[in-house]
């Protein structure tokens, strides 16, 4: 498996800042954030699934719930933490504790709730109005 550049690293915490994803500032243990690549990179690790808006930081209790628990898989899927590998992780947007976001490139562009629910649909996340998780 390729490991996650220590550049690309870098430029997620200048982004999100060392913190889950999932989870408010000082709900987890910094110490244990590990990198989720929201599209899985398959066997050896697609390089095109190493780009920042593929990346964001989990617990590592939370990556590993999300990795092995259906229920957790798709309300990680529900907020953007999990997509298909065949999406395009800058289109797809992800819920952060503050709200929704689009990742795009090295930066985090906060969405108000008619655009997420707009992506989310295009990206089949979500059918009519409203949040499904």
């Amino acid at each position: 498996m390729t490991s996650t550049p220590k550049k690309l690293l870098a430029a997620l915490d200048i982004r999100d800042g060392h913190y889950c994803a999932w989870h408010y500032p000082g709900a987890c243990d910094v110490e244990t954030l590990v990198p989720q690549h929201r599209a899985n990179r398959g066997m050896g690790g697609r390089p095109s699934g190493m780009v920042a808006a593929n990346l964001i930081w989990l617990c590592s209790a939370t990556n590993g719930n999300v990795e092995s628990d259906p229920v957790w898989a798709e309300t990680a899927r529900g907020r953007g933490i999990k997509i298909s590998s065949h999406a395009d992780p800058e289109q797809v947007p992800v819920l952060f504790p503050d709200g929704w976001y689009r990742l795009v490139g090295n930066d985090r562009v906060l969405l108000g709730e008619p655009e997420a629910n707009e992506l989310r649909a295009l990206a089949g996340l979500i059918s009519g109005e409203g949040y499904a998780y």
